[in-house]
Order: C-alpha cells, then structure tokens, then sequence
C-alpha cells in the first residue's frame, strides 16, 4: 500500500458526505461510520493513519490543505480542507 492512499481515501470520505472542510476527529468518526455501511468501498482507519496524513499533508499537496485551528483554551484542532 501507498502512503499516498491515505490522501485518497480522505479525499474519498469528503466527497462521500460532500463537504470541504473536515476535522480530524470527524474523519476517523465518519471514516469507521462509512466502513460499516459500506464495507465494499471504504475500509476502517488504520492505526497511525491520521499521523501519515499530516506527514503527507504538511508538504505540498494540490489535493488537500491542513489547517490547524485553536481555541480560547489553547486546544489545537487540525483541520483537512480541500481544495
């Protein structure tokens, strides 16, 4: 498996529910979620799957933009936009 596949399957599941922005909590919430109902074309989140995709992300990608987001109380949110 390709590391890039990770940035596919995340362009994948933000096509599926068609948004543009989409936090990385919700990825791995709406990832599993979609592998359930449909086990045919999305797959569970792997263990270190969001870590290559901010490795991945954090060079240049003209697919998908990481964002990091924080709140008043200094939490950090990374954030996948595409593009």
């Amino acid at each position: 498996m390709n590391n890039f596949d990770c940035v596919d399957r995340l362009v994948n599941v933000m096509k599926k529910l068609d948004v543009t922005r989409l936090t990385a909590d919700e990825y791995v919430r709406y990832r599993n979620q979609l592998a359930k109902e449909y086990p045919k074309e999305f797959t569970p989140i792997r263990r270190k799957e969001t870590l290559s995709l901010r490795a991945l992300l954090s060079r240049k990608n003209d697919q998908v933009k990481l964002s990091f987001t924080y709140d008043r109380f200094g939490r950090c949110t990374q954030e996948y936009i595409l593009k």
